[in-house]
């Protein structure tokens, strides 16, 4: 044995996970257990920074990366997700990465829901978590209304409606108010193709689909 000290990271402390041998338990309580809090602004910023590095966006304003900062003051995973959040609705609508953009689509702060809680996936669910991501309402998800904003969150709902639960297409197309399940069809080829690529959506979705996973 080498001696060497270990160091370990959790989101509770060790009396508090579960399915963990009591001996684990009483091994990892004896050792210096620290809280890790929410970084200060400037780190905030240095972490979004990094984020955008990461993703080829160095070109990201900085009073947008100064507001993101500034409403997101729970944890790390939240902060980079905000940011995922809004790079994808940038991506979707088309529209320049501005601060007043910023502001529109983050109106809602509190974070995005699928960070938040992991809820049991059924076709509701799913509609009222991609309802809400988007800043739309649940109603013009399943309405026959084909606008930008509605079409592709309707197709990723959809979509998660297939892989998340066990309805089947033509259940899926009533969740929806459709009448043929060959819409659903298309919808679920449409975002595959978006999974396929290693791209902005693509995390955006899978944002999604974990908070049921």
């Amino acid at each position: 044995m080498n001696q060497n000290q270990i160091v370990m990271s959790s989101d509770r402390t060790p009396d508090n996970l579960v399915n963990l041998e009591e001996r684990l338990q009483s091994r990892f309580q004896s050792g210096m257990v620290a809280e890790i809090s929410m970084p200060q602004y400037e780190i905030r910023i240095a972490i979004l920074r990094q984020k955008c590095r990461d993703q080829g966006l160095d070109n990201l304003p900085d009073d947008v990366l100064s507001y993101i900062a500034e409403v997101v003051r729970t944890n790390i995973r939240e902060l980079e997700g905000t940011l995922v959040r809004l790079i994808a609705q940038s991506t979707i609508l088309k529209e320049d990465l501005t601060l007043d953009f910023a502001r529109q689509v983050l109106s809602d702060i509190g974070p995005p829901a699928p960070i938040r809680h992991r809820k049991t996936a059924t076709s509701r669910a799913i509609q009222t978590v991609v309802a809400d991501y988007f800043g739309i309402e649940t109603e013009d998800l399943v309405s026959q209304k084909r606008t930008k904003a509605l079409v592709q969150p309707r197709q990723i709902a959809m979509y998660m409606c297939r892989e998340l639960t066990a309805m089947s297409y033509s259940d899926i197309a009533q969740a929806f108010n459709r009448g043929d399940h060959t819409t659903v069809i298309h919808a679920c080829r449409q975002i595959e193709k978006i999974i396929e690529e290693d791209g902005e959506e693509k995390r955006m979705i899978l944002l999604l689909i974990n908070q049921f996973r």
